[in-house]
């Protein structure tokens, strides 16, 4: 039965790869006998080209290219600020992320996150204001909602506890207790 399966997977695969290349429609099911499949029925004239190696964006046979290049140190090299976000609830907590122009005071949605309960995620992020919205749980209709600066080589941490959202920054130095809440810190701002 393994072999019948991978012959078919393969078929369904193959298929698919001749149906874009030619442009015609190719099944959606996968072959319900032991009759020749789409591979074994191939005109001999079909040839699957391999893709393009590493380091190439022309696909053979044209002068078109898949997609813009990105240079890993350009990409390194704005990316000059961090982020954690610490889930120590029960619950899975939702994340929306939202870039905010400081000239116009427009946003722009960046996404979506969803982090399960006791999980912890950090990603480098070029410096700018960010607005950040927490649900917790992730189910929920609203929640604790932070605007701040994300400084060049600087550090931003939201901890997610129970009830309450927290937050530290690099060169923020916390006077009270309430200053380490995102419901009540300095560094969030309206």
């Amino acid at each position: 039965m393994v072999g019948r399966t991978a012959r078919v997977s393969w078929a369904i695969l193959l298929a698919l790869l001749v149906g874009a290349c030619t442009g015609s429609a190719v099944p959606t099911t996968a072959p319900t006998s032991d009759a020749p499949t789409v591979a074994d029925t191939l005109a001999p004239a079909v040839t699957v080209t391999p893709p393009p190696t590493a380091g190439t964006t022309d696909l053979p046979g044209t002068s078109a290219s898949v997609g813009p290049t990105i240079d890993p140190s350009a990409l390194a090299a704005a990316l000059t600020s961090s982020l954690s976000v610490w889930d120590l609830t029960d619950a899975d907590v939702a994340l929306t992320v939202n870039f905010v122009d400081p000239d116009g005071g427009q946003t722009t949605a960046l996404g979506t996150y969803t982090l399960e309960a006791s999980e912890q995620f950090s990603n480098g992020v070029p410096p700018g204001r960010y607005r950040f919205d927490f649900r917790d749980p992730a189910t929920s209709a609203a929640g604790a909602s932070c605007t701040i600066e994300v400084p060049d080589q600087g550090t931003v941490t939201f901890t997610v506890v129970p009830g309450a959202v927290a937050v530290t920054q690099t060169g923020f130095t916390p006077a009270k207790a309430g200053d380490l809440f995102v419901a009540t810190s300095p560094v969030c701002k309206p």
